[in-house]
Protein backbone atom coordinates (compact mmCIF):
# COMPACT_ATOMS: atom_id res chain seq x y z
CA UNK A 1 0.00 0.00 0.00
CA UNK A 2 1.45 3.56 -0.62
CA UNK A 3 1.78 6.52 1.88
CA UNK A 4 -0.95 8.36 -0.38
CA UNK A 5 -3.48 5.27 -0.42
CA UNK A 6 -2.81 4.41 3.30
CA UNK A 7 -3.58 8.31 4.07
CA UNK A 8 -6.90 8.40 2.19
CA UNK A 9 -8.17 4.95 4.26
CA UNK A 10 -7.03 6.98 7.45
CA UNK A 11 -9.38 10.03 6.34
CA UNK A 12 -12.19 8.06 4.75
CA UNK A 13 -12.12 5.89 8.06
CA UNK A 14 -12.26 9.01 10.26
CA UNK A 15 -15.35 10.64 8.19
CA UNK A 16 -16.64 6.75 8.40
CA UNK A 17 -16.58 6.69 12.10
CA UNK A 18 -18.56 10.30 12.82
CA UNK A 19 -21.51 8.71 10.26
CA UNK A 20 -21.59 5.45 12.39
CA UNK A 21 -21.53 6.84 15.55
CA UNK A 22 -24.20 9.05 14.58
CA UNK A 23 -26.31 6.02 13.15
CA UNK A 24 -25.54 4.14 16.55
CA UNK A 25 -27.29 7.00 18.58
CA UNK A 26 -29.99 7.91 16.23
CA UNK A 27 -30.99 4.30 16.41
CA UNK A 28 -30.53 4.50 20.41
CA UNK A 29 -32.87 7.73 20.31
CA UNK A 30 -35.43 6.08 18.27
CA UNK A 31 -35.61 2.87 20.12
CA UNK A 32 -35.58 4.73 23.59
CA UNK A 33 -38.37 7.48 22.93
CA UNK A 34 -41.46 7.26 20.43
CA UNK A 35 -40.45 8.58 17.30
CA UNK A 36 -43.38 10.39 17.10
CA UNK A 37 -42.46 12.14 20.10
CA UNK A 38 -38.91 13.20 18.74
CA UNK A 39 -40.48 14.07 15.25
CA UNK A 40 -42.74 16.54 16.73
CA UNK A 41 -40.07 17.95 18.98
CA UNK A 42 -37.99 18.78 15.97
CA UNK A 43 -40.67 20.38 14.57
CA UNK A 44 -42.02 22.22 17.38
CA UNK A 45 -38.20 23.42 18.39
CA UNK A 46 -36.10 23.72 14.85
CA UNK A 47 -36.08 27.50 14.80
CA UNK A 48 -34.09 27.24 18.29
CA UNK A 49 -32.06 24.51 16.73
CA UNK A 50 -31.26 26.72 14.00
CA UNK A 51 -29.75 29.06 15.94
CA UNK A 52 -27.67 26.74 17.70
CA UNK A 53 -26.80 25.27 14.42
CA UNK A 54 -26.33 28.56 13.06
CA UNK A 55 -23.37 29.39 15.66
CA UNK A 56 -21.70 26.02 14.75
CA UNK A 57 -21.64 26.97 11.40
CA UNK A 58 -20.36 30.65 12.11
CA UNK A 59 -17.50 28.66 14.38
CA UNK A 60 -16.61 26.48 11.85
CA UNK A 61 -16.04 29.56 9.10
CA UNK A 62 -14.06 31.34 11.65
CA UNK A 63 -11.47 28.15 12.64
CA UNK A 64 -11.33 27.40 8.48
CA UNK A 65 -10.91 31.35 8.18
CA UNK A 66 -8.00 30.75 10.47
CA UNK A 67 -6.51 27.52 8.86
CA UNK A 68 -6.59 29.33 5.31
CA UNK A 69 -4.71 32.37 6.93
CA UNK A 70 -1.93 29.89 8.13
CA UNK A 71 -1.06 29.08 3.93
CA UNK A 72 0.68 31.59 3.32
CA UNK A 73 3.48 30.81 6.11
CA UNK A 74 6.00 28.59 6.22
CA UNK A 75 3.99 26.17 8.43
CA UNK A 76 1.41 26.32 5.00
CA UNK A 77 4.17 25.44 2.65
CA UNK A 78 5.20 22.86 4.92
CA UNK A 79 1.37 21.56 5.23
CA UNK A 80 1.66 21.81 1.47
CA UNK A 81 4.64 20.10 1.01
CA UNK A 82 3.88 17.56 3.14
CA UNK A 83 0.23 17.25 1.47
CA UNK A 84 -1.21 17.50 5.10
CA UNK A 85 -3.35 20.70 3.58
CA UNK A 86 -5.85 18.51 1.40
CA UNK A 87 -6.31 16.68 4.72
CA UNK A 88 -6.92 19.94 6.93
CA UNK A 89 -8.41 21.62 4.62
CA UNK A 90 -11.76 18.90 4.30
CA UNK A 91 -11.27 18.90 7.41
CA UNK A 92 -12.05 22.28 8.02
CA UNK A 93 -14.46 22.33 5.40
CA UNK A 94 -16.83 18.66 5.55
CA UNK A 95 -18.54 20.54 8.87
CA UNK A 96 -19.17 23.39 6.71
CA UNK A 97 -21.42 21.82 4.34
CA UNK A 98 -22.62 19.74 7.42
CA UNK A 99 -23.79 22.38 9.05
CA UNK A 100 -25.53 24.23 6.09
CA UNK A 101 -27.46 20.58 4.84
CA UNK A 102 -28.77 20.65 8.99
CA UNK A 103 -29.55 24.57 8.84
CA UNK A 104 -31.74 24.12 5.63
CA UNK A 105 -33.37 21.03 6.11
CA UNK A 106 -34.47 22.71 9.82
CA UNK A 107 -35.83 25.64 7.88
CA UNK A 108 -37.87 23.32 5.62
CA UNK A 109 -39.39 21.33 8.56
CA UNK A 110 -40.22 24.67 10.94
CA UNK A 111 -41.95 25.66 7.23
CA UNK A 112 -43.67 22.45 6.08
CA UNK A 113 -43.53 19.92 9.09
CA UNK A 114 -43.09 16.28 7.91
CA UNK A 115 -42.81 13.63 9.83
CA UNK A 116 -40.44 11.78 7.16
CA UNK A 117 -38.12 14.80 6.83
CA UNK A 118 -38.44 15.66 10.36
CA UNK A 119 -36.71 12.20 10.66
CA UNK A 120 -33.93 13.08 8.20
CA UNK A 121 -33.29 16.50 9.84
CA UNK A 122 -32.62 14.55 13.19
CA UNK A 123 -29.99 12.70 11.60
CA UNK A 124 -28.25 15.27 9.96
CA UNK A 125 -28.53 17.55 13.92
CA UNK A 126 -26.81 14.03 15.42
CA UNK A 127 -24.43 14.01 12.79
CA UNK A 128 -23.32 17.70 12.51
CA UNK A 129 -23.22 17.55 16.58
CA UNK A 130 -20.39 14.29 15.80
CA UNK A 131 -19.22 16.53 13.71
CA UNK A 132 -18.38 18.95 15.88
CA UNK A 133 -16.68 16.97 17.98
CA UNK A 134 -14.31 16.14 15.42
CA UNK A 135 -13.64 19.33 13.88
CA UNK A 136 -12.80 20.31 17.79
CA UNK A 137 -10.41 17.45 17.55
CA UNK A 138 -9.02 18.47 14.31
CA UNK A 139 -8.67 21.61 15.83
CA UNK A 140 -6.67 20.55 18.84
CA UNK A 141 -4.08 18.40 16.38
CA UNK A 142 -3.90 20.74 13.81
CA UNK A 143 -3.19 23.58 16.94
CA UNK A 144 -0.02 20.82 18.67
CA UNK A 145 1.61 20.56 14.78
CA UNK A 146 1.92 23.66 14.42
CA UNK A 147 3.18 24.49 17.75
CA UNK A 148 5.43 21.57 16.76
CA UNK A 149 6.64 23.29 14.01
CA UNK A 150 7.30 26.49 15.40
CA UNK A 151 9.53 24.85 18.10
CA UNK A 152 11.17 23.14 15.55
CA UNK A 153 12.04 25.96 13.15
CA UNK A 154 12.77 28.74 16.32
CA UNK A 155 15.24 25.48 16.97
CA UNK A 156 16.88 25.28 13.75
CA UNK A 157 17.04 29.02 13.38
CA UNK A 158 19.00 29.17 16.72
CA UNK A 159 21.54 26.58 15.55
CA UNK A 160 22.06 28.19 12.76
CA UNK A 161 22.76 31.76 14.12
Amino acid sequence: MTNLFKQHLTEFWAYLKVIILSAIVYIALTISFDINNIQQFIITTSTHWVKLFSIFLAASFGFYWNYFKQNDSEFGEWLHWKGANKVYSRGFCYPIAIYIITITLLIIVSEYPNNKLSKITLFCMIYGTSSLVSLLITIQNFMKLMNLFRKIHRAESKTST
